[in-house]
């Protein structure tokens, strides 16, 4: 469920809210003029269930530009925000990757889980290695291929998180079990609603990212690691 926060209580009581909001005979049109007013840090809120059966609360901001989203592209995409691979997984090494051109030599070293294994590369290089890179490593990045050779007029961002820097935060319940061995511990998503001309026409097309961070308790020195489970995805609508 989505609810826009900054289309409510941000102005004060008149004829039409009070008769539309059912508030009479709590409320009278001018109730509210000298405040104080509702105006959320935040314009949209999420209220739902993520995998493992755990219930999010997210709450973010909503935005619309011209022209297509921008995403980024060689050493830039190495950014930990929206990798597939987390510092506390070994970060491959600490050493960022050029993720449009090849995988390092290393990922193909048959010999690290022998001569390294626990090492920070032997841990992630089967991500790397994956058919789908560099996608494998940020999912994200399929998104920005999608609409390389498209014509986006427009499109509506929206970003939510479970964590806020400031004010009221969402979060995430666990059910007992799952907090117990694996708890999803936070969740942003974005969303881009953009507008496409193909052929004369417009189309409404929906990408979005969604991020989980769940913890496992198998660090090798006995800490907790945690592992960012991203699913992407490109939609139209159907006309």
């Amino acid at each position: 469920m989505y609810l826009w926060l900054d289309q409510i209580y941000n102005h004060a009581a008149n004829d039409e809210s009070v008769e539309m909001d059912i508030g009479y005979p709590e409320l009278a049109s001018g109730d509210w003029a000298d405040g104080p007013v509702y105006v959320p840090g935040y314009s949209v809120a999420r209220s739902g269930t993520i995998p493992h059966g755990s219930t999010v609360q997210m709450f973010g901001r909503s935005s619309t530009t011209d022209g297509a989203p921008s995403f980024p592209s060689g050493l830039a995409a190495w950014d930990f925000r929206y990798l597939a691979i987390s510092p506390t997984m070994g970060g491959a090494g600490n050493e960022p990757i050029n993720l449009d051109a090849p995988p390092p030599p290393w990922v193909f070293d048959k010999a690290l889980p022998a001569t390294a294994p626990s090492g920070n590369k032997t841990y992630t290089q089967r991500i790397l290695a994956h058919d789908l890179y560099p996608y494998s490593v940020r999912p994200d990045l399929i998104l920005r291929d999608a609409i390389k050779d498209q014509t986006v007029k427009k499109f509506s961002l929206i970003e939510m998180d479970t964590q806020e820097a400031t004010g009221p935060q969402g979060g995430i319940l666990n059910t007992p079990p799952v907090r117990r061995f694996v708890p999803a511990v936070r969740m942003d998503m974005r969303m881009w609603i953009e507008t496409i001309e193909e052929d004369g026409q417009e189309i409404l097309q929906l990408q979005y990212e969604q991020i989980v961070d769940f913890e496992f308790h198998f660090g090798t020195d006995g800490g907790v690691t945690r592992w960012p489970h991203i699913q992407v995805n490109t939609l139209r609508k159907r006309t």
